[in-house]
């Protein structure tokens, strides 16, 4: 089954953000012994949702919400990054992301390289990103890498200590090797 994007629009913009939250608050109850709390706040969300060139959708499948992603295209450096990825809750396991991932890919095909971040301790996304959606981990963050990553910075400017690893995707590479 297909997954189509539909364009984000004012009057699901809660409804994206809470669906979003739940899928990601998750985590912790699937991960005993990660720490209690929002993975992400609804700050963080907004934040993400108002960067300059950030383009958010729905994503459909036979006409269902089924999850969205909140991406930023640089067209003029072939460029996007996958700000925020989710899979509705019980759909996960299921090829939803995989094919929200390419439904993404698809809609922009000027874009020659893919960028996304995921913390360390998210295994699944990991493995997600690797082997099913064919990215490659280009980078990792942490207290000692030269950058601190702004998701990862502190109120002072400082980093938080939080984990993540950097992940590409060159399209031209995986047009040969697919």
């Amino acid at each position: 089954m297909t997954v189509t994007l539909e364009k984000l629009g004012g009057d699901t913009r809660n409804s994206f953000i809470e669906k979003l939250k739940e899928s990601f608050d998750a985590f912790v109850e699937e991960n005993p012994g990660t720490p209690e709390g929002p993975v992400i706040s609804r700050g963080e969300i907004e934040a993400s949702l108002n960067r300059p060139g950030t383009e958010a959708y729905w994503a459909l499948r036979d006409g269902q919400r089924v999850g969205g992603i909140v991406l930023i295209i640089d067209a003029e450096r072939a460029r996007g990054d996958i700000e925020l990825l989710f899979v509705v809750n019980g759909l996960k396991g299921k090829s939803v992301g995989a094919d929200i991932v390419a439904a993404a890919e698809g809609r922009y095909p000027s874009v020659k390289t893919w960028e996304l971040h995921t913390p360390y301790v998210e295994t699944r996304n990991i493995h997600f990103y690797v082997n099913k959606c064919g990215y490659k981990i280009v980078e990792f963050f942490n207290p000692k890498h030269p950058l601190v990553m702004p998701e990862s910075e502190g109120r002072d400017g400082s980093s938080s200590g939080e984990l993540f690893f950097r992940f590409e995707k060159k399209m031209d590479e995986n047009e040969v090797t697919s």
